[in-house]
C-alpha cells in the first residue's frame, strides 16, 4: 500500500509549536503539575519527562529511581558508566561532602551516583542482576571515596538523596537469585556484601523457583542478613522453614512475617516457625518476631498465638543440652498483630 505524505503542522513564527504559545502560563503549570503527579507512579511517563529539559530531569528523577527492579534485561544499563567512566575535576571531593545538587553538567559517574542515592527500594530478581550488582560494588570500591569505618561506601542506601531521605530503605531478594559458586566459595569469593546495601530492611519473598539451587540461595540470604538489623519475610510455608533455621544465627533485631492467605494451617506453621530460633546463641540482645496477617480461628486471640510460639521456642531449646535453665526462655520475643 503506497504511503501518503502527511501535511506538517506550521510552526509558530517565533518559538515553534509548544504549550506556552497556546495556553496561558497558569494553564501550562496546571498541566505540568498533573503530569508530575502521574509520573510518581508511571515510570514510562517519568522517563519521557526526564528528557524534556534540565528542570524536569532533576524533578522527575527521584520518582523514577525511588523504587528499582533489577533483572537480566536492565541491570547492566542501570549501572552504566560506574565502572569505566571518569569523574570531572573536583567531583570526588564534592561527593565526599554531599551528593545533592543538580544533575546537568555532571560526569556520567557523578550522575549515576546521584541516581543511586535516590534509590530507597531495590529488588534483585535473578542471578545476572546480582552479578551486575557485585560488579558495580567492585567498581564503586575502586573510586577514591572515604574509607572510614563509619562511612564505608555502599552501592545502595549510602548517603540518601535529600528528595527521598524519609523513605525507608528496603532490599528485596527473589528466591530465583542463585549466586554462582565463585561468588560464595574459594579464594575469589565476594566478601563485601555489607557494601551492597546498608541501614536497610532485607525483604525475603520465599515463594518462587528457588529450590533448584536452594543452598546457594540460602547462603546469599544469610550473608545479606548479617549486614542488616531487620528482615521482612513473605510467603512463609512449611517447605521454606529450612531457610529460617539458617537465618536464626544472624544478629537481627526484628523480623516481620507477613502471612499469606490460604495455604498451610497458620497455627501449626507458626508453632514450627518459632522452633526454628532455638539454636540462637546471642541471648543478650532480644530478637522481636512480629506476625502480620494471621488467619484467626474461632476464639483465638493474638496473645494466645504469641504464647504458643514462645512455648514452642522454649520447648525446642530445652532439647538442646548446652542451655542453662535461666537462659532457655531468653533471646526471642513474639507478637501477633
Amino acid at each position: 500500500m503506497p504511503q501518503t505524505r502527511q501535511s506538517r503542522v506550521p510552526a509558530h513564527p517565533d518559538t515553534g509549536l509548544n504549550f506556552a504559545t497556546i495556553f496561558p502560563s497558569e494553564i501550562c503549570q496546571l498541566i505540568l503539575n498533573d503530569l508530575l503527579l502521574l509520573a510518581q507512579s508511571d515510570n514510562s511517563l517519568s522517563l519521557r519527562l526526564m528528557y524534556t529539559c534540565n528542570d524536569l530531569l532533576n524533578t522527575v528523577s527521584p520518582y523514577l529511581y525511588k523504587r528499582v527492579t533489577l533483572h537480566e534485561g536492565n541491570a547492566d544499563a542501570f549501572f552504566y558508566g560506574l565502572a569505566d567512566g571518569k569523574m570531572k575535576k573536583g567531583e570526588v571531593k564534592g561527593w565526599q561532602m554531599k551528593n545533592e545538587g543538580r544533575l546537568e553538567g555532571k560526569s556520567v559517574v557523578a550522575r549515576r551516583l546521584i541516581w543511586l542515592s535516590m534509590v530507597r527500594r531495590v529488588e534483585i530478581m535473578d542471578s545476572p542482576a546480582l552479578e551486575s550488582c557485585v560488579t558495580a560494588v567492585k567498581a564503586l570500591l575502586k573510586r577514591p571515596f572515604p574509607t572510614r569505618p563509619t562511612d564505608l561506601p555502599s552501592l545502595f542506601f549510602w548517603r540518601a538523596h535529600e528528595s527521598n531521605v524519609h523513605e525507608k530503605p528496603v532490599l528485596r531478594i527473589s528466591t530465583s537469585v542463585c549466586p554462582p559458586t565463585w561468588m560464595i566459595h574459594g579464594r575469589s569469593r565476594f566478601n563485601k556484601w555489607q557494601q551492597l546495601a546498608r541501614f536497610h530492611s532485607l525483604e525475603l519473598d520465599l515463594m518462587g523457583p528457588g529450590d533448584v539451587h536452594l543452598y546457594h540461595n540460602i547462603v546469599l540470604q544469610r550473608k545479606l542478613s548479617w549486614s542488616t538489623d531487620n528482615v521482612i519475610i513473605k510467603n512463609l510455608a512449611h517447605q521454606t522453614l529450612r531457610r529460617i533455621e539458617l537465618l536464626s544465627g544472624s544478629p537481627l533485631k526484628s523480623i516481620l512475617v507477613i502471612m499469606k492467605n490460604g495455604g498451610d494451617d497458620h497455627r501449626k506453621l507458626l508453632e514450627d516457625f518459632a522452633g526454628c530460633f532455638a539454636a540462637r546463641r546471642n541471648t543478650k540482645s532480644v530478637l522481636v518476631v512480629t506476625i502480620k496477617g494471621y488467619q484467626y480461628q474461632a476464639n483465638e486471640s493474638s496473645f494466645e498465638i504469641a504464647k504458643l510460639m514462645k512455648e514452642a521456642y522454649v520447648a525446642r531449646r530445652v532439647g538442646l543440652s548446652d542451655w542453662s535453665h535461666s537462659d532457655v526462655g531468653q533471646g526471642v520475643d513474639f507478637e501477633v498483630l
